[in-house]
């Protein structure tokens, strides 16, 4: 018997979040068939089934679920230490593409206290109409735009 790998355990955190093997390897940026095998060996490692797999998806069983209710904290709280670690480390550049009007409401106080909380991220704001913001977001899921401005930043 080998040691679980945590690896194993993040797939089987994204695709218990997906609900598909399919959508969770897009995420995870690797074939169907490799998360297929990751989730395998989980399961041989562990003794249980994890999944129903079914034409919608997957679908936890009872031992899926006790492990994705014991597993789920500890793997966000990784990827979050982790993120930190990262972006403490080096500095990072950040895009966002604005509908015109969006950036008067960015209050100078706002922009400060996200700078002062996150001094190694730096901001771009790329002013473009709602299309091209839609097609921009659309060709690439990294990347993410403001076509309105949300009510409370309009109260700022």
């Amino acid at each position: 018997m080998s040691s679980l790998k945590f690896e194993h355990i993040e797939h089987f955190i994204e695709v218990c979040q997906s609900k598909s093997i399919t959508k969770a390897a897009m995420n995870l940026f690797i074939s169907q068939q490799a998360l297929s095998r990751s989730i395998r060996k989980l399961e041989e490692e562990l003794g249980h089934v994890v999944f129903h797999r079914t034409v919608q998806g997957v679908q936890l069983t009872a031992a899926g679920t006790q492990l994705y209710d014991l597993f789920f904290p500890i793997v966000k709280s990784y990827q979050s230490t982790e993120l930190q670690y990262k972006l403490s480390n080096k500095e990072a550049v950040v895009s966002v593409y604005v509908a015109p009007g969006v950036i008067r409401n960015l209050t100078p106080e706002l922009m400060l206290s996200y700078s002062d909380a996150h001094p190694n991220i730096k901001v771009n704001f790329i002013e473009s109409s709602e299309k091209k913001i839609e097609q921009s977001v659309n060709e690439d899921k990294r990347r993410f735009g403001i076509i309105s401005a949300p009510e409370w930043l309009l109260k700022a």
